[in-house]
């Protein structure tokens, strides 16, 4: 946890930060254990009816040792909290954020957030949401909130700071997530704490450096000297290397599934009906000959596979069978009938069978890829898959 210094401490100046560099890679100087480090630090804020949560955080964040002033503040809610938001922080009568920049020297804050930050959630329509109840609205939270972190997160010259204190306790559960599946090591999550009576106070905003009095909810006055305020710092899990390769429009649901897969334990599945194989639960590509030396794989099991045992015939029969249970030709049948080197072609189809596995599943091939066993010459190649992890359909077809 990062408490606030007493109130009346001006919090430390922010260094000034370069321009953002238009190379993908991080630039020199950065520290990634230092968020404030970063020439481009965003807040983004999950925000409902109480907009004083992102005053109270920001707040937090300035008096910490070193202070983190964003240079974009970004913030998710529905049309009711943008309303408030707008009026509150940022209309010229009230406009709280200005407020705070000027009453503690951050000059760089008053402009962090505009109307053009503050993105209201959509519906599957299309329809910006009063509110959220419902699950397609859940799932629109999700999916914007993902979005913008995945952006946000994708610049090398970024840190990111997510605030889960408003909103819907899903829209803070779902940024924290969102942030936990691509989170970077200088990125971080927090929930600022404010004690009685002025937690949701709907005149408090942050403590102001000449204390003001104000009348809590049953009209005793209390005194902003004696406001405490904690930014609570939440430690997660940065998931983001373990996600590599997914497209970078993938929503929540897509992220969530791909993560989860990467749990399940392995399962490869041969048709042979239909001379298909899948991995994982994902379809794997293969030209006929290369199925064709899967299946002979697949039914060797842990004893594996020496091409110089390899029942050549067979494998022709099969292959011609498997073709015919297809309902396709069987090319190929002439290299497995005719070939003078069944050594090159067994390491070829093997070969191809770990390529068309690793542009299907991406890491998780790995856990499928045949590998060779034993000392030359006799070395054999196997599925190194547990028993019962390889499935067989269709063998009464043949």
């Amino acid at each position: 946890m990062t408490e606030t210094a007493p109130t009346g401490t001006p919090p430390p100046a922010a260094t000034a930060a370069p321009a953002s560099a238009s190379a993908p890679t991080r630039r020199s100087g950065i520290d990634e254990g230092n968020p404030s480090s970063y020439p481009r630090r965003v807040v983004l804020a999950t925000l409902g009816l109480a907009p004083q949560v992102l005053t109270e955080t920001l707040y937090c964040l300035a008096r910490a040792t070193p202070a983190f002033v964003p240079t974009e503040i970004h913030v998710v809610t529905t049309l009711e909290g943008r309303h408030r938001a707008e009026l509150t922080l940022l209309d010229p009568s009230s406009a709280m954020l200005p407020a705070l920049a000027r009453e503690y020297g951050l000059d760089d804050l008053a402009g962090a957030l505009t109307p053009e930050r503050i993105h209201v959630i959509a519906g599957p329509e299309g329809r910006k949401l009063a509110d959220i109840d419902s699950d397609a609205d859940n799932a629109a939270a999700a999916d914007t909130i993902t979005a913008l972190i995945a952006a946000f997160t994708a610049d090398p010259d970024c840190a990111v700071h997510v605030s889960i204190a408003g909103g819907r306790k899903t829209m803070g559960f779902l940024a924290g997530y969102a942030l936990s599946l691509h989170g970077r090591p200088q990125d971080r999550l927090s929930h600022v704490l404010v004690g009685e009576p002025f937690q949701s106070h709907p005149q408090f905003f942050f403590p102001p450096l000449k204390p003001r009095v104000l009348l809590d909810r049953e009209n005793r006055p209390a005194s902003t000297a004696d406001a405490r305020l904690i930014l609570a710092d939440i430690p997660f899990v940065r998931l983001r290397p373990a996600l590599a390769g997914m497209p970078a429009h993938a929503g929540y649901g897509e992220l969530v599934e791909a993560m989860q897969a990467r749990f399940r334990p392995p399962r490869l599945r041969l048709d042979l009906a239909m001379a298909t194989l899948s991995a994982h639960g994902r379809p794997v590509p293969l030209k006929p000959l290369t199925f064709t030396f899967a299946v002979a794989l697949a039914r060797a099991g842990a004893e594996g596979l020496h091409w110089r045992d390899l029942d050549w015939p067979g494998l022709k029969r099969l292959h011609q069978r498997l073709g015919h249970l297809a309902g396709g030709r069987n090319p190929g049948v002439a290299r497995l009938d005719g070939s003078d080197d069944h050594e090159a072609l067994f390491r070829e189809q093997v070969s191809r069978l770990r390529g068309a596995l690793r542009a299907a599943l991406g890491d998780l091939a790995e856990l499928y890829l045949p590998i060779t066993q034993g000392e030359r010459p006799m070395t054999r190649t196997v599925l190194p898959l547990p028993p019962g992890a390889i499935e067989i359909a269709g063998e009464n077809a043949l």
